[in-house]
């Protein structure tokens, strides 16, 4: 059993496999992620793995997840009905959003998967990545 409530983060710098592929690229649909949790069941003694896979549509960029602890009087609770609720960060510019389409009703509809980052700002700024993941939840790209 898990005793904390985590946010794994990676950092995508000089140093990450995922340096050299844009954000496009990764939302095209190409790439995938593997995450893979290791840890030790202390009530049996026995190594237990937790796997999910991430595709392009599990993903979400420019979003973070929403603060789900909650103080009350007497401890702090887990709100798991949040666990999985993202917002769009309030400083994420739009990037890219698909083109409009025509429906089949003849409306234009827009199917997206729409891209946000949040610019780099100040002089020598460079952009970094941050992935975050929920246990349960969807995968969500930052890029600061």
């Amino acid at each position: 059993m898990v005793q904390l409530c985590n946010t794994v983060t990676h950092i995508i710098d000089e140093n990450s496999p995922l340096y050299d592929i844009s954000t496009d690229e990764l939302l095209s649909g190409e790439h995938f992620f593997v995450v893979l949790f290791t840890g030790l069941d202390s009530v049996i003694s026995d190594t237990m793995v937790a796997r999910k896979t991430y595709h392009a549509c599990d993903m979400l960029v420019g979003h973070h997840f929403v603060d789900n602890i909650k103080l009350a009087a007497d401890g702090l609770y887990i709100d798991l009905d949040a666990i999985n609720d993202t917002v769009l960060r309030p400083d994420a510019e739009l990037l890219e959003a698909d083109e409009d389409s025509t429906g089949e009703d003849g409306d234009n509809t827009t199917e997206s998967n729409v891209a946000y980052s949040t610019a780099a700002t100040g002089a020598g700024a460079s952009d970094v990545n941050l992935i975050e993941d929920s246990p349960r939840g969807p995968f969500v790209l930052l890029k600061a």
